[in-house]
């Protein structure tokens, strides 16, 4: 007589089923959350240092994953980075391998959604200062994205107990010597204020922010009044367009396909020697 079957019977063999990962909230674009996407990574691999051998971090990196989106560390001699660049390179390190933005460590927080959507902004400017540096147009869009999405979603941005505040990301911006006076992140943080415009935040912390943005704050409001209608704004408007291909120079004829000069004719001649 075959003994009855126990509850687990048979199911040794069965592989578990997979965990579906989930992204902590809706992303517009798609960019914010985690994904199951695979992607073909190869089999060279890169050393990248990001600070002091002893102090900083190593990071061991596929090639073809690595330099998709730039030919920077094609060379070995740029495979150093400063310590300033490490959080920026541990987001840069994930995009390029999932093509999401996991730029707060407070996703899952849910008592700490404002606090996890400006930690957002903050490492959105942490990444675009890399990718400027590296040269990654394409993720320099995707920062950007991602810095007004979690905008965008904010109910307060300016709140002055933040962690990080508003202000911290303002000086964080400004008081970088890797953010030149014309970088598209000034512009976004300026618009972002104009676009809510919190002027009793600014009052009392006036001391504080940088002069140039106040200054900017100022003259984007008189420039462009209209654009402080509505309370969202568009990533598309700040997206850097790809560069259009260099028109291609017309070869110089060789002496073989010249065209040649017309002899000189009998009557020709004749009007010469008159």
């Amino acid at each position: 007589m075959a003994p009855p079957a126990t509850p687990n019977a048979g199911k040794a063999d069965q592989a578990p089923a997979p965990v579906p990962k989930v992204a902590p909230r809706d992303s517009p674009s798609g960019l914010r959350g985690f994904t199951d996407e695979q992607i073909t990574l190869g089999d060279k691999t890169l050393s990248i240092q990001v600070g002091l051998l002893l102090t900083g971090r190593k990071f061991l990196v596929h090639e073809s994953v690595i330099l998709k989106g730039s030919n920077y560390f094609f060379s070995p001699y740029k495979r150093n980075l400063p310590k300033q660049y490490m959080r920026g390179f541990e987001i840069y390190v994930q995009y390029a391998y999932t093509r999401r933005l996991l730029c707060s460590d407070k996703f899952l927080v849910a008592s700490n959604a404002e606090d996890s959507l400006r930690d957002e902004i903050q490492g959105c400017c942490h990444l675009f200062i890399l990718a400027d540096h590296i040269g990654d147009r394409e993720c320099k869009n995707a920062a950007i994205t991602g810095m007004i999405e979690a905008y965008n979603e904010s109910k307060e941005p300016f709140h002055p107990d933040g962690k990080p505040s508003f202000l911290e990301i303002v000086k964080f911006i400004y008081n970088n010597k890797d953010v030149p006076a014309d970088s598209l992140l000034r512009r976004v943080l300026v618009d972002m204020f104009n676009k809510r415009p919190d002027m009793a935040y600014l009052e009392s912390k006036y001391a504080e922010f940088p002069e140039e943005f106040k200054k900017e704050v100022t003259m984007s409001s008189l420039r462009s009044p209209g654009r402080t209608a509505g309370h969202k704004l568009d990533p598309q408007d700040y997206h850097i367009p790809k560069p259009e291909p260099k028109p291609e120079t017309p070869k110089a004829t060789s002496k073989a396909t010249a065209t040649p000069k017309p002899k000189a004719t009998a009557v020709n001649k004749n009007k010469k020697k008159k």
